[in-house]
């Protein structure tokens, strides 16, 4: 056979066919074995941590200490299961499912393990796991609306983020501009309340879908002016509404969008997890000695008490207080017209914050679960799970045409922000993910080359 020319897979002999088919299978799996091994040693150093710092340092937040050996029988097999099952291709699903495996499904089951937590909350979460896994394969067709180049639509949509900051000077929103991130908290509900309620709209919309997208197709068509002017759109739209996570989410986009060009590997992400929890106890460490005089102990807090275990535990009060109280069936919500009577007069956030914590004015945000439990019990979270599910499903879609760097980049804030901190409904309308998908509609792949191929899973 002539050097450079390959068998057609169907036209080679059933014996090579055979074989080569096998390598491959025996290639996922020990892909799989090792995704697997490194996401149970995450998931062991997350227990170990509760034990030496959550449970020691913040018991009176909720992280107490109720191990119970059988817990973690239970815990460990559903973790390693759903991890098991979790395709090894280079797809945008395959990336977020072990996203929610890592920083959802896992601080979760250690609170489970941990904390006391009743088997009968696990079980609505371990449920809406597997049926965001199940839902999340269907094949679903792209949004086709029409079909633009990405590189045209950059200037437009920088016009559009200024103008947008023009009619916030118009309207006064200037008034409590501040850029001071530790004092995000005393300008936020002045300066939401001094503009129009669509004016909040529309900048949920622009920071969090149109500044990204105009990022980076900046950067992919090497238009760094226009990155430029989106970026310093960005900052302004923080100082305007000081929502600190304006300014974070271009930066964790183009990061994201990067990772992946160079590699779509989930076992890198997973090792720096590990060596982020290894630094946290280290962390922990330097805290228990030195005291709470000196900056240690601040890692530890941001990135486990923070960032992984409070939104589980956040949802934990929502289902154990929604499990017997009166339930929302959206009563604040567009979706119900106002035919719905609010039982709290308050929304459930701040209901639970109130309850767990003793503070009307903290907003206990959580996910698709525990805000679904807390519309409408098993069936809200269940309506969730599968709205997530046909969700990813959609994204994978998108990703497949339009390139699953540049797609997993643009929607990787919205999906977070989807498992850990909002109400379904309320993203899709108020937040800006309907507006994602109609933007992925109308844009062809900004990507001038595809991905390489290599496998999400491949070390």
């Amino acid at each position: 056979m002539p050097a450079g020319i390959a068998f057609n897979s169907s036209e080679q002999p059933e014996g090579i066919q055979g074989a080569g088919n096998a390598r491959v299978a025996d290639g996922s799996q020990r892909v799989r074995l090792g995704l697997l091994g490194l996401h149970l040693i995450y998931f062991a150093l997350l227990h170990g941590i509760y034990v030496y710092y959550l449970s020691r340092f913040w018991a009176y937040t909720g992280f107490i200490w109720a191990f119970d050996e059988q817990k973690l029988a239970l815990s460990i097999p559903i973790f390693a299961l759903y991890v098991y099952l979790i395709p090894v291709k280079p797809d945008a699903r395959t990336i977020f499912l072990n996203i929610f495996a890592s920083l959802y499904l896992a601080p979760s089951l250690v609170l489970f393990t941990m904390a006391g937590k009743p088997v009968s909350s696990v079980a609505v979460i371990s449920f809406s796991a597997f049926l965001v896994y199940a839902v999340s394969a269907i094949r679903l067709p792209p949004l086709k609306i029409f079909e633009a180049r990405p590189v045209e639509l950059i200037w437009l949509l920088a016009c559009l983020s200024w103008a947008l900051v023009l009619f916030f000077y118009l309207f006064g929103g200037f008034r409590y501009f501040n850029l001071n991130l530790s004092r995000v908290y005393e300008f936020r509900e002045e300066a939401t309340e001094a503009v129009p309620l669509l004016f909040s709209y529309l900048s949920s919309i622009f920071s969090k879908i149109i500044v990204l997208f105009g990022v980076l197709a900046a950067i992919i068509y090497r238009k760094y002016l226009a990155a430029g002017v989106f970026i310093a759109a960005s900052i302004v739209l923080f100082g305007l509404t000081s929502h600190k996570g304006i300014i974070f989410y271009p930066l964790f986009t183009v990061v994201i969008y990067y990772a992946l060009r160079r590699s779509l590997s989930y076992a890198a992400v997973l090792r720096l997890l590990i060596a982020a929890l290894l630094l946290c106890f280290f962390d922990a460490f330097m805290y228990n000695e030195v005291g709470d005089s000196s900056f240690w102990g601040w890692f530890a807090s941001l990135f486990v008490r923070r960032g992984l275990m409070l939104p589980p535990l956040l949802d934990y009060f929502h289902i154990d207080f929604f499990w017997t109280n009166p339930r929302y069936f959206w009563a604040d919500s567009k979706i119900s017209l106002g035919l719905v009577r609010n039982p709290y007069g308050i929304s459930s956030p701040y209901l639970i914050g109130q309850m767990y914590f003793g503070d009307p004015t903290m907003g206990a945000n959580t996910g698709f679960i525990g805000s679904g439990f807390a519309q409408a019990g098993y069936f809200g979270s269940t309506l969730y799970s599968i709205g997530v599910g046909l969700a990813l499903a959609l994204i994978n879609a998108h990703a497949k045409r339009q390139g699953v760097p540049f797609v997993t980049a643009l929607m990787a804030s919205q999906v977070m922000t989807m498992f850990v901190s909002s109400d379904f409904v309320t993203l899709f309308i108020n937040h800006g993910l309907l507006f994602a998908f109609l933007l992925l509609g109308v844009i062809g792949s900004p990507e001038p080359e595809r991905p390489t191929g290599r496998t999400l899973a491949a070390a």
